[in-house]
């Protein structure tokens, strides 16, 4: 896992997944307190490469962050973006680029699809499909505050590193 605010190991990452990948496993933290949208805080973003997950924990509050290699990603058709219930994350790309990902993969979606349950909660899809317990104590972190904790920057990184693991099983 790789916790960061540069823009070249975005553009790396991006670059990498495109080669490696088929799908990415895309998770948002924002606020969404004293404003009408939500507002970006942490950006994550995982793959497989052979058997090995890379991370990727973009934080945007550092320094203004070229995001156009992320962008290009998000259109990209031949690559699957993978959510679990991820309607306020694509409102989140929506306001900031103006446009909706192509081909989504919704996990809480496929849950239902495939008889698990309606709404499943992306901690007890981890739980009944992976027999894995999250531990959940960030989930009403304030994402706006710096520094970041160790155990906030984990907590972000699970979330998108067992939704690959979900996706192979639900797809």
């Amino acid at each position: 896992m790789k916790f960061t605010s540069s823009s070249e190991e975005l553009k790396l990452f991006c670059d990498e997944l495109i080669q490696y990948s088929d799908y990415v496993a895309i998770d948002t933290e924002f606020v969404r307190t004293n404003t009408y949208y939500p507002k970006l805080c942490l950006l994550q973003l995982a793959f497989k490469k052979q058997k090995f997950k890379k991370i990727l924990i973009i934080d945007v509050f550092e320094k203004k962050i070229e995001f156009q290699p992320f962008v290009n990603l998000l259109k990209n058709n031949k690559i699957t973006k993978v959510f679990h219930a991820g309607r306020q994350d694509c409102e989140i790309f929506l306001n900031l680029f103006n446009l909706l990902p192509k081909n989504i993969f919704d996990t809480q979606i496929a849950a239902m699809v495939c008889g698990i349950g309606d709404q499943e909660s992306y901690e007890s899809l981890v739980f009944n499909l992976l027999q894995i317990k999250l531990n959940k104590s960030h989930q009403y972190t304030n994402w706006a505050k710096r520094p970041l904790s160790e155990s906030q920057i984990n907590y972000a990184a699970d979330d998108v590193y067992y939704l690959c693991d979900i996706y192979e099983h639900l797809k």
